[in-house]
């Protein structure tokens, strides 16, 4: 699937093997253990010999920013050639072996109750988007300075959410998800929240001229909680219903795929700003992006 959609980034940008200087992948969860994506999907691409690669694994929903960030690094420093950012989410075989290994699902067992949620809702799915200094050809462009971030800094963070190995009673390694949405869905709502209150303070002419605002595609619950917290009305974050309806919760992608939408779908068009409200179990991340 990320070799896939790779290719079908560099035909629809104009792009070469030859003209990537960074490989980045962002994945929600690692297929395999070992080796990293970027090890494969090097000679696969058929990339330069001295091509970058960074592999960023674990980050889960609100992934999109480090990449974008990434690459901003990646020009900051002089170096060549443009960013080829992947980002995917793959969690059948994940949830699939935990589903498979129970004998009774009831919300009364709350771990075995979400993860059966999880497996129903979680779409599997790729992106990919070739990131520039040349604005030529763009169809959006993005300050990295601007992109507003936000952690749970609380010592029992990590509670709220997590995915381990465990053995079973018979040995067999499985996936064992641990999540609390409630106080997830409190986390986030705060923290995006201080993401937009930035925005709209630095940045209050183009905060007021957004036509869009897409939110993680979590679920409808979810996003309501956080959006009405935000202060952003359901008509301008509309496409985001749209999309989650289309294709339920695609996790580290869905930045990524509600940019596109909105342009694809003429939601927003050329001089138009369009602003994004991304969240997970890592934190929140908020940025404007201008269609060019």
């Amino acid at each position: 699937m990320l070799e896939s959609v790779a290719q079908k980034a560099l035909e629809s940008s104009g792009r070469k093997p030859g003209d990537i200087g960074l490989l980045s992948i962002l994945s929600s969860n690692q297929q395999y253990l070992m080796p990293a994506p970027t090890v494969e999907l090097v000679s696969r691409l058929g990339l330069n010999s001295d091509v970058r690669t960074q592999n960023i694994q674990g980050l889960a929903c609100s992934s999109f920013s480090e990449g974008l960030r990434s690459a901003a690094g990646h020009f900051a420093l002089g170096l060549e050639g443009d960013a080829l950012v992947l980002i995917s989410q793959y969690t059948t075989e994940w949830y699939l072996n935990i589903v498979r290994l129970l004998d009774k699902i009831s919300i009364n067992n709350k771990k075995d109750f979400y993860s059966f949620v999880y497996f129903m809702t979680f779409s599997d799915v790729v992106g990919a988007v070739v990131i520039s200094n040349d604005h030529d050809g763009a169809l959006v462009k993005i300050d990295p300075k601007a992109i507003f971030s936000q952690k749970e800094t609380g010592p029992d963070n990590y509670k709220k959410a997590k995915v381990e190995l465990e053995p079973d009673k018979k040995l067999r390694i499985r996936f064992d998800l641990d999540v609390n949405p409630s106080v997830l869905q409190k986390n986030v709502a705060e923290l995006s929240l201080e993401n937009i209150t930035q925005i709209k303070t630095k940045y209050p002419e183009d905060f007021a001229n957004v036509k869009f605002w897409g939110f993680h595609t979590a679920s409808k619950p979810f996003v309501d909680y956080v959006r009405e917290r935000c202060g952003i009305e359901q008509q301008k974050a509309q496409l985001t219903y749209d999309v989650m309806r289309e294709t339920g919760n695609t996790g580290s992608v869905s930045s990524l795929q509600l940019i596109k939408e909105s342009i694809d779908k003429k939601v927003l068009n050329r001089g138009n700003i369009g602003g994004i409200v991304d969240y997970g179990w890592e934190g929140c991340d908020s940025f404007l992006y201008h269609v060019q």
